[in-house]
């Protein structure tokens, strides 16, 4: 997924909204394996081939035909890092406004493509902006009754409506009557319902399916590491019927067969539905929405009501993002055999870790250790870079900051990674000072930096900060290797020897 921090931009963006001219497209078929590298190139693809984008396509949605990719596409499209971009690729002006005079999207309207990956329809300052009076919209828009697919897919729109009746729009929509997946995908910016109208809406960032029959059994749309920072609301003095309901990421609703799951795993919604009813009442809203079945029981705005079909793991809103990450560091520490050695730290993070340097961009996520001498630590009060600076009367370094190389330590396991920083080179006079090591997360949304430092792991009958020396950890290899010959090598043992210089 690229980086999109600008994400803010596309809902504050009033662009002016034109109708389209139907122009025609280069509609001879290309075959399997081409290489897209033009307008007319997305509108020759059909059939049940492969293709993939050679370079960034420059589109003029005032003047496009739609779907610029016809109907009956049962192949893959490989963005291939590339973007559809809505500008004059000489000038850089504006081409992102368009019409929808039929339901559908941009993109697709009703294909069976078997996947979409690495590909990016729109820009933070150039994002597709649709207005339609008709009922299912979406800026990347699919129906089909096979499996979906998309991985790294980010779609950056405007939806606005001017539909009385029923309407189903979504950001990035995928109708269907099989399983649905979303991997690392992102939806960003804005739909705005603009007539008033006394029918059901159902609006959604991402929006999973919405199929009122189910012919396989039960349907599954999935949410991997996905972001949606899509507001969704109303225009001044528009009110939404009762019934109506939304989220940043929509899953399966108005299924018959209450089979029908719906996860979200390592997900960020920043967004929940503003929805109010002539009453004033909020419409069933959620940054995550599992959805309603036929009865018109509502599935889920939480992982708390019907936690057997909705599962929400590792998931966050803004105010969730520190609970989530699940940041911790383990209450033992141990000896870094490498050279130079020292204490080693362990920590643990969710893998909503991901996410967020996909949110944010790599280079405004941190993740690291920070190290200090338990006696700073307790006389700071707190276990932070801010209360260690505030410390008066110290003539040597408060802390260490270790930051993350960007190597974990072990594998994803059950969702969480695991990484470790290490105090080395320690001097002789500290052999025997206890030092304290915790994992912290610092990001940037928007212009603001926010650090989040780690819980220490429960263990009964412990509290407070754990706290080692390097002269007792080596201690307690010597006595291991005693009770465990074979646990450890010549080389490692040889390590430790120096440190046992100084009583314990």
């Amino acid at each position: 997924m690229k980086k999109i921090l600008a994400i803010l931009m596309c809902a504050a963006m009033l662009l002016c909204i034109a109708p389209v001219g139907a122009v025609a497209a280069d509609t001879e078929a290309l075959p399997s394996g081409t290489a897209i590298n033009s307008a007319n190139g997305l509108g020759a693809i059909t059939g049940s081939g492969d293709f993939y984008l050679e370079e960034d396509i420059y589109v003029d949605l005032t003047t496009a035909t739609f779907p610029l990719i016809a109907d009956g596409f049962t192949g893959t499209l490989d963005g291939n890092g590339h973007s559809i971009i809505f500008k004059d690729k000489t000038t850089g002006a504006l081409k992102n406004t368009a019409t929808l005079s039929a339901s559908g999207g941009i993109i697709f309207k009703a294909c069976t493509a078997k996947s979409v990956k690495d590909l990016t329809v729109g820009s933070p300052d150039a994002p597709a902006v649709v207005t339609s009076n008709q009922a299912n919209i979406g800026v990347l828009a699919m129906e089909s009754n096979a499996r979906l697919s998309f991985e790294s897919v980010t779609v950056y729109g405007e939806l606005i409506s001017n539909r009385i009746g029923a309407m189903n729009y979504g950001l990035f929509m995928a109708k269907g009557k099989n399983n649905i997946e979303f991997n690392s995908c992102a939806a960003i910016g804005k739909i705005t319902v603009n007539v008033q109208g006394n029918f059901i809406y159902k609006l959604g960032g991402f929006m999973g399916t919405f199929t009122s029959t189910n012919t396989g059994g039960g349907i599954s749309v999935a949410f991997n590491n996905c972001i949606s920072d899509v507001a969704i609301g109303a225009a001044e003095g528009i009110t939404i019927a009762n019934g109506s309901y939304g989220g940043g990421l929509l899953g399966c609703h108005d299924c018959a067969n209450r089979a029908s799951n719906f996860t979200a795993n390592s997900c960020i919604s920043l967004k929940t539905p503003v929805m109010k009813n002539s009453a004033g009442k909020s419409a069933m809203v959620g940054p995550f929405f599992g959805g309603v079945l036929a009865d018109g029981d509502p599935v889920a705005n939480t992982d708390e009501a019907k936690a057997e079909r909705v599962r929400i793991t590792s998931s966050a809103t803004l105010d969730t993002l520190e609970e989530e990450l699940a940041l911790t560091t383990d209450r033992a520490a141990s000896v870094r055999f490498d050279a130079p050695t020292g204490i080693r730290y362990r920590h643990n993070v969710s893998g909503l870790y991901d996410t967020l340097v996909a949110l944010c961009g790599a280079e405004n996520v941190k993740l690291g250790t920070l190290i200090a001498p338990v006696l700073f630590v307790n006389d700071a009060g707190a276990f932070t870079k801010e209360a260690l600076d505030a410390l008066e009367g110290i003539n040597s370094e408060r802390y260490i900051d270790v930051s993350f190389g960007g190597e974990w330590y072990s594998d994803m396991k059950d969702n969480t990674y695991t990484y470790v920083g290490s105090i080395a080179n320690v001097l002789e006079q500290n052999y025997s000072v206890e030092f304290a090591g915790i994992g912290y997360i610092s990001y940037k949304l928007g212009d603001e930096w926010t650090t989040v430092y780690a819980d220490y792991a429960t263990v009964e009958g412990q509290s407070g900060i754990p706290a080692y020396s390097v002269s007792y950890l080596a201690d307690c290899v010597v006595r291991d290797a005693e009770a465990n010959p074979n646990k450890y090598t010549a080389a490692e043992l040889a390590a430790v020897q120096k440190y046992l210089t100084k009583e314990n």
